[in-house]
């Protein structure tokens, strides 16, 4: 194991606390990290855009199966809720409506069910996970629109003040846009916003220094999948680019970031957007953490998932 000096940095309105401490990086981690950057330099070799995005259309034609894994151990019910198939984990009188990252145009992985499954055991919460329509097919503006209908639904059962709204990835940037939309027209917003490694500018018109360090995600592909979602909608949209749409009343706004992705820079700008505006934003920054570390069955996510699973229980 490789031990490293770690600052774990804890950014809250404009206030800025360090806590320095030895800490080991886990196998897991070192061996998860090898593996997708081995897996994401396959495939840019000989990237091509157009046929990314046909490869996806593809994909998406047929329609998505629970790995049977998840049939077995997890055994999630499936509803349809607002003509959306969606998924539910766990009971109580709470609900996490979850939205699962993947570039929009991938489904959900089978570490987005066992991640649900951790999360609504220990929380003593119901999840529900929308199969939103995903890229190329479906388009921005539609799926923000059809999430909104699900979302009313969900209060409908549960109660608005029972409701929080999180995701991941491109997911996390979905459950910011919608929440967006819903406190311009007006509707009642969740209880909080909880945003792990959320992808807040499809167009990817920022600086992002830590390229390199990132062993999952490549310019290139997220700028070529951002397109095939935002479609007809004008850069900087803040349906499909919600960094640039931040209104005056949100919900408390919780976002967990690695330094070890591309994201971080645009999560630091929707920090310092929301302190501008005066909206309670709690930024966590975990150094050397990958893309959605939170997400992984790693320890070294173990700190961050506790300290979700407490904001879920609030």
């Amino acid at each position: 194991m490789a031990k490293r000096m770690v600052v774990a940095i804890h950014w809250q309105n404009t206030r800025l606390q360090t806590k320095e401490n030895l800490q080991v990086v886990s196998k897991q981690c070192q061996t998860f990290e090898n593996l997708i950057r081995a897996a994401r330099d396959l495939r840019l070799k000989n990237f091509d855009p157009t046929e990314a995005v046909e490869a996806k259309r593809k994909q998406n034609a047929r329609r998505y199966k629970l790995p049977r894994s998840v049939l077995l151990a997890i055994r999630p019910e499936k509803r349809v809720i607002a003509r959306t198939t969606c998924y539910s984990i766990g009971k109580g009188s709470k609900c996490v409506l979850y939205f699962h990252g993947g570039s929009y145009v991938d489904p959900p992985l089978i570490f987005h069910w066992r991640f649900l499954q951790v999360l609504t055991r220990r929380a003593g919460v119901c999840a529900v996970l929308p199969l939103y329509g995903r890229a190329p097919q479906h388009k921005c503006e539609r799926t923000v629109l059809h999430m909104a209908r699900v979302y009313k639904e969900v209060c409908n059962r549960f109660g608005v003040e029972n409701v929080i709204i999180m995701g991941d990835s491109a997911g996390g940037g979905l459950a910011l846009a919608l929440t967006e939309y819903l406190s311009q027209k007006g509707v009642e917003l969740p209880q909080k916003l909880i945003l792990l490694s959320p992808w807040l500018d499809v167009d990817m018109t920022g600086e992002y220094d830590n390229q390199e360090a990132d062993p999952a995600l490549s310019v290139a592909e997220l700028k070529t999948f951002g397109a095939s979602y935002r479609a007809d909608l004008p850069v900087g949209h803040y349906l499909c680019s919600p960094l640039f749409g931040l209104p005056k009343k949100m919900p408390p706004m919780y976002v967990y970031v690695g330094t070890a992705e591309i994201f971080l820079s645009d999560c630091k700008k929707l920090k310092q957007r929301a302190d501008e505006l005066g909206l309670q934003c709690t930024l966590k920054i975990y150094p050397d953490m990958p893309h959605v570390f939170v997400v992984y069955p790693m320890p070294d996510a173990n700190e961050a998932k506790s300290e979700i699973i407490d904001l879920v229980k609030e």
